[in-house]
């Protein structure tokens, strides 16, 4: 039986490895090996900014609907006092609402600014809030990330005064 191989032992036929350094082997020089290092950390790295940003996004939002009902809440109570916060300034019940903000939105109140509107048929609140980021500040302001603003208006809804009872057959 007769052994075949593949390779010629013939000088004119010598096969030549994938081009390599003469001080390497030239097993080190063919194939992909090494390769994947580069796209793994290139895999992660993409993957965590992916999962910064989606937390950034729920954090956002959690905020957003947290201050939009502290905000309702806080008008409410400013309307359920009645009238008078704009004739004396900013009233008893307009302060009161403002802890209240301050209670409801948590350690996040001091990056918070409130402007009360009252006028004989409505009171409004408008609430911004500068919160703190985890993604780049850069990319947070221009995804619009990094703010909340919100206005919440109630009508001002007082009973009119009853009309007097008139008395006898007149």
């Amino acid at each position: 039986m007769t052994h075949t191989s593949a390779r010629s032992t013939s000088a004119s036929s010598l096969t030549l490895p994938t081009p390599c350094l003469a001080h390497y082997k030239s097993t080190r020089c063919t194939g992909d090996s090494g390769t994947g290092i580069i796209s793994a950390v290139f895999g992660i790295g993409v993957f965590l900014s992916l999962v910064l940003v989606a937390v950034q996004v729920t954090y956002y939002l959690y905020a957003k609907s947290t201050v939009q009902a502290a905000a309702y809440d806080a008008v409410w109570e400013v309307t359920a006092a009645g009238p008078g916060g704009a004739t004396s300034g900013l009233g008893i019940a307009e302060a009161q609402s403002n802890v209240l903000m301050n209670r409801l939105i948590g350690r996040y109140s001091r990056f918070a600014t409130y402007r009360w509107k009252e006028s004989a048929t409505a009171v409004s609140l408008t609430v911004h809030l500068q919160l703190p980021t985890i993604i780049p500040t850069q990319l947070a302001t221009s995804a619009g990330l990094d703010s909340i603003s919100t206005k919440v208006s109630l009508a001002n809804e007082v009973a009119p005064a009853p009309a007097p009872l008139s008395i006898g057959g007149s």
